[in-house]
């Protein structure tokens, strides 16, 4: 009964911390039963959500699919052998109860799993193996510390590719070296609030007055990629004949589309 008690404790003592994000989750419920980029919950992701957590693991590329998964393994292993302490208690608490109602949420409803999203359950996660680690005896422990250390090195500076910034500025400035007042920027969501920033920085300031920039999509623009903050004047599915159309597209690269 004494165990009994003190896990609701630890139970409420959660539902508290995680309280103020009830609020936010409730006037964003619509998002639940929109279109979402987020990929279908399935077992090779179930099976590697441990270390997606650990390691920011977001199923690309595709290939460490099993390498995570033994990581998994291994960080289960650990969280059963960690001292069963009252800290340990805690955190099991802190990392499974949000850990599992958003794959609920991800199996029958909308997949929200994704590892930046669940940052935050790094911390009891951390926590759990430190305990573990400090908990063996000395010549293991350092072993064991220097593995892990190795291990996590490989995963964060080897498996994952490296992604150079998309260079809008470099295209802006061509763009401003052709366009004329009456022409118009397309751009794609992604790249809208980037390409106005340079844009505004470094065209003249007449330009920033009389040029318009705007996004182009064939379709509805998704609200997963910024359409709150962006206004309706501002998005288009068409483009104009009678004008010069300076476009970015999300492969960096300028099409212009004129008439002239």
């Amino acid at each position: 009964k004494e165990i009994t008690k003190k896990v609701k404790q630890y139970i409420l003592l959660i539902a508290l911390f995680y309280l103020p994000w009830v609020g936010v989750f409730w006037h964003q419920a619509n998002l639940i039963i929109q279109d979402f980029w987020v990929e279908k919950f399935s077992l090779p992701l179930f099976f590697s959500s441990l270390s997606s957590v650990y390691f920011g693991y977001e199923n690309t590329p595709i290939i460490y699919h099993r390498l995570f998964t033994v990581l998994s393994a291994v960080i289960i292993a650990i969280m059963v052998f960690s001292p069963k302490n009252r800290l340990w208690k805690f955190n099991m608490l802190s990392f499974w109860v949000p850990l599992l109602i958003v794959v609920l949420i991800s199996i029958f409803l909308r997949p929200i799993f994704l590892a930046r999203y669940l940052s935050f359950l790094t911390i009891p996660l951390v926590l759990l193996i430190s305990s573990f680690i400090s908990a063996l005896p000395r010549k293991i422990n350092l072993v064991f510390l220097a593995i892990w250390v190795v291990v996590s090195l490989y995963v964060f500076n080897i498996l994952f590719p490296v992604r150079i910034k998309t260079d809008i500025r470099s295209k802006v400035v061509n763009v401003i070296g052709l366009i004329k007042e009456g022409d118009e920027i397309y751009t794609s969501p992604l790249n809208y609030f980037e390409t106005q920033y340079y844009f505004a920085k470094l065209a003249p300031i007449d330009y920033t007055k009389t040029i318009p920039i705007k996004v182009f999509y064939p379709t509805e623009v998704p609200f997963y990629i910024g359409k709150v903050l962006i206004k309706n004047e501002a998005i288009t599915n068409q483009i104009p004949t009678d004008k010069r159309i300076f476009a970015i597209g999300q492969d960096n690269e300028i099409t212009i589309f004129s008439r002239f």
